[in-house]
């Protein structure tokens, strides 16, 4: 059975639960993560893998738990019905028990002044390193190794300056690969903004995304291949590259869609441009997809459904477009961008 740990948090639910019910789940949501941080922390007797991986690999071989299950556990706690709390409450105590008969740890205490968004979150980052362990180990250190390759060519793509006009190579590439049309919303994503978040079941197909980013630099600068060194979290490497990436389109914004070379992009290419941008701000809520309408308004929607717009005004600066009340004009899409992110 294989069972995909959810990477984006959702919303918050509003609590409308018994106090007592919800005070006892967020005990044992504690509790839970203590156990899988001491598990994490266990490594003997179970080769390359730490305590949790082997936790995982027991209960996965065992078939005995649905995917909702699963992700209960493993994944999503904080999304549980709490109208239904008794129920998350049985899923909590049966991981503490697989913990404990697979290690024999004892019973942690706990700090119970802890948000469960915050306890979710955790417990994905560590049930995510985990099972990374449990993959093949030589595939994640491929791909790896290819993020760190393609950070070092957008580094040095980015540093290159006087060759293309006004724009450094970096941003040169990125024009390129709007303006050829070749490229999904979903591989300018994965290629430019949210590579770290690869699903870990087919990082093969990310591997390509690289290579195919690789030589799209390549062939635009010829840039020889760095040398890379792959003791680097791939997560830092995501952010590396949402910073280069923002930067890189901060200048075409600036020379080239608020310039005399607009008329070189469609709408629908710099509706595109704009929703990779966006990704790069917010990539928990990346651009899924981009659309216009009959008033040349750009239409970004993000993972989570939610819809923001932005239109063009003078000198071809593209502002957020606020429909409520009524239409105005909001902030300009680059001074939005010019606020630095940390994620």
């Amino acid at each position: 059975m294989i069972f995909y740990i959810i990477f984006i948090p959702y919303a918050f639910v509003s609590v409308l639960a018994d106090n007592v019910t919800l005070d006892e789940y967020m005990t044992e949501l504690h509790i839970t993560n203590e156990y899988m941080a001491k598990a994490y922390s266990t490594l003997s007797n179970h080769r390359v893998l730490n305590g949790l991986a082997h936790t995982i690999k027991k209960v996965i071989r065992r078939d005995a738990y649905t995917t909702d299950e699963l992700n209960f556990m493993f994944a999503t706690p904080d999304q549980a019905d709490v109208f239904d709390l008794y129920k998350h409450i049985g899923y909590e105590r049966i991981l503490q028990n697989e913990i404990f008969m697979a290690l024999h740890i004892n019973k942690p205490p706990v700090n119970r002044v802890v948000d469960w968004s915050e306890l979710g979150d955790k417990r994905r980052e560590m049930t995510r390193k985990a099972i990374i362990l449990l993959l093949d180990i030589d595939i994640c250190g491929e791909y790896i190794t290819e993020l760190q390759i393609t950070n070092e060519y957008m580094e040095k793509a980015y540093n290159t300056i006087g060759y293309h006009g006004n724009l450094n190579g970096l941003a040169y590439t990125i024009k390129k690969a709007i303006r050829r049309d070749v490229y999904t919303m979903e591989e300018l994503n994965c290629m430019f903004a949210i590579p770290d978040q690869a699903d870990i079941f087919e990082l093969n197909k990310y591997i390509g995304y690289e290579r195919i980013l690789q030589n799209d630099i390549f062939m635009a600068l010829h840039i020889s291949r760095p040398l890379v060194n792959r003791v680097v979290d791939w997560t830092d490497l995501g952010h590396k590259r949402r910073t280069l990436t923002r930067k890189a389109i901060v200048q075409l914004l600036s020379f080239d869609i608020s310039g005399t070379y607009s008329d070189y992009y469609s709408l629908i290419q710099k509706c595109r441009l704009i929703g990779l941008a966006l990704s790069t701000k917010d990539p928990l809520r990346y651009t899924k997809t981009v659309e216009i309408n009959n008033y040349d308004t750009c239409f970004i929607i993000n993972a989570s459904g939610i819809i923001t717009r932005y239109k063009a005004f003078r000198s071809n600066e593209f502002h957020e477009v606020h429909l409520e009340p009524y239409a105005t004009r909001g902030p300009r899409l680059i001074d939005q961008l010019n606020i630095e992110s940390s994620v």
